[in-house]
């Protein structure tokens, strides 16, 4: 009776606030654990040991907030509400939270000696390989320079080819010229399309230049490229954004994540005071790359990690938060520690409360017991919540892990869908060429028809009209005539004339057949006669 009238109490208030103090054992608040209730809260547990070393009992003042609702408080002009608010007005004197330091708390509330020092855990998700990230898969092996590089060798050595071709023509070493074949022969070469075995010059100066080209570009260069992929398909990527705090700083500048805070963190005020008046250079950094890209406020936890599945957030929170709790109940995301600084955490008295330093001597006398209870919780991997149920697809598995999808090889698709483009186009050009060619030729025979239909219609005419023949042309026999009988000609107007005349030897076409030769032959009676044989129109064997 002694001990217990010896024994005073402490007034705790509690919310339901894992991993603070879980609400999942069958009584609340549950200071030490059982069997049935292995995970009291991990701040729960060090109060218990700490009023117990104090020799205090401890009263819960219980909140009737659900989880991820409680206000702990925070300076709305003046007046501290939520939690703090209550220890302001004496309704308690400490709460099983731990706060960090902040220099408006000072002037009304007392803190503890330290208790823990907790590292800042960022939260976010990996962002998923899109279209348009995809879109350069084809081209991960070198950077853009190298690309340009390696594209500008191929035309100087396509057009010093041509070049050297082109002379080999004129110099008769050729028997053609194609300007654009140099190029095909070496664009086959450097995607290793087979070729015609031959030496693609006649002059050694362009066989040098290509097999200089061929052993550095051609072969070098393809098969670096082809290691380089192989090796990054097999190896995948991590599940990781970011290696470092600087790298996830100049994510953030450039606008590729965003942070974002619930509100009640917000106004609490926590993390943005330890960027206002940090001296740290990656904190200044981080602080520098809000201002660029403003932080995004939400409704509360659930909504700032909705936010992050989202991917492109990030969540801004502490080891021992509630927000980190309810994010391991999630799947796929990633957790980014820094480890370049913890920062302490405290219990929060009401100003000068009579029991703070009884309750700093205890924590520094039950300090093994507290890093045992912060491993219990947030070292040793033991599930405290609720364990998700992942699918296999998660961003957990490495990318070599997954088969290629659309999504991943999109960019090889896009290259050929491009080349056939392309090609369809050059079709349709060369189709265009070809038919206005072919409509050139076209009006060219017209119009020369056109030229040459007169002069065809004339010769027609000369043809089939009887022409006056001069009778200088035509050879005479002595005293021969013929005499034309009367004919009536027709004028221009389809009436006969009824003019007769007649017409001189002269005026009638010559047979076409050649003139009879004089022929001498023998006759019975031992004299001579001669004829023109063969026999003319009208005339009969008789002898001159």
């Amino acid at each position: 009776m002694e001990n217990s009238a010896e024994r005073r109490s402490i007034r705790v208030i509690f919310g339901r606030n894992p991993p603070d103090a879980f609400a999942t054992c069958n009584q609340f608040p549950t200071l030490t654990p059982t069997l049935d209730c292995p995970f009291p809260g991990w701040t729960a547990e060090i109060i218990r040991m700490i009023a117990d070393f104090a020799k205090l009992e401890v009263i819960p003042v219980i909140l009737d907030e659900s989880v991820g609702s409680v206000n702990w408080g925070y300076n709305d002009n003046g007046t501290w509400t939520g939690v703090l608010g209550m220890l302001k007005a004496g309704e308690a004197d400490t709460v099983c939270n731990l706060y960090q330091y902040m220099s408006d708390h000072v002037t009304s509330f007392s803190y503890s000696y330290p208790v823990i020092g907790v590292r800042d855990i960022y939260i976010t998700k990996p962002k998923r390989k899109s279209i348009s990230m995809s879109l350069w898969n084809a081209f991960f092996p070198y950077e853009p320079t190298v690309w340009i590089i390696l594209l500008m060798a191929l035309i100087m050595q396509s057009t010093l080819a041509t070049v050297v071709s082109k002379l080999e023509y004129v110099l008769s070493l050729r028997p053609v010229f194609n300007p654009i074949e140099k190029f095909w022969q070496y664009l086959r070469l450097q995607i290793h399309q087979t070729t015609e075995f031959q030496t693609p010059f006649r002059l050694h100066s362009g066989n040098l230049s290509f097999i200089f080209y061929a052993v550095i570009q051609a072969t070098l260069f393809t098969n670096l490229y082809t290691a380089v992929l192989l090796s990054a398909l097999i190896q995948g990527q991590e599940p990781q954004p970011w290696e470092s705090y600087n790298e996830m700083v100049s994510l953030v500048k450039a606008g590729e994540y965003s942070m974002v805070i619930d509100k009640l963190d917000y106004q609490e005020g926590s993390f943005l005071e330890m960027l206002t008046f940090t001296n740290i250079s990656h904190l200044r950094n981080l602080r520098d790359a809000i201002n660029k890209n403003p932080v995004v406020l939400t409704r509360s936890i659930f909504e700032a990690l909705d936010y992050v599945e989202r991917g492109g957030y990030i969540f801004p929170t502490k080891q021992d938060s509630l927000a980190l709790q309810l994010a391991k109940e999630r799947c796929d995301l990633f957790y980014f520690e820094d480890e370049h600084m913890q920062e302490p955490e405290f219990f929060i008295f009401s100003k000068d409360n009579s029991l703070l330093r009884e309750w700093n001597a205890a924590i520094r006398g039950v300090q093994p017991f507290i890093r045992r209870t912060f491993q219990k919780y947030f070292l040793l991997g033991y599930p405290t919540g609720r364990v998700p149920k992942c699918p296999e697809n998660s961003y957990n598995i490495r990318d070599a892990s997954r088969p290629l999808d659309i999504t991943s090889t999109f960019g090889i698709f896009l290259i050929a869908m491009i080349g056939f483009a392309t090609s369809f186009v050059v079709f349709l050009f060369e189709l265009y060429v070809d038919w206005q060619a072919l409509n050139m030729r076209l009006r060219m025979r017209t119009r020369r028809a056109l030229l040459a239909a007169p002069l065809q219609i004339l010769a027609i005419v000369r043809l089939f009209r009887p022409s006056t023949i001069d009778k200088a042309t035509i050879p005479r026999r002595k005293g021969t005539s013929v005499r034309v009988q009367s004919e009536q000609e027709t004028n221009q107007f389809g009436e006969h004339s009824g003019v007769s005349r007649a017409e001189n030897i002269d005026t009638i076409p010559r047979d076409p057949r050649p003139e009879p030769v004089p022929m001498r032959r023998r006759t019975g009676l031992g004299g001579e006669r001669a004829h023109f044989g063969p026999l003319s129109y009208g005339e009969s064997r008789t002898a001159f």
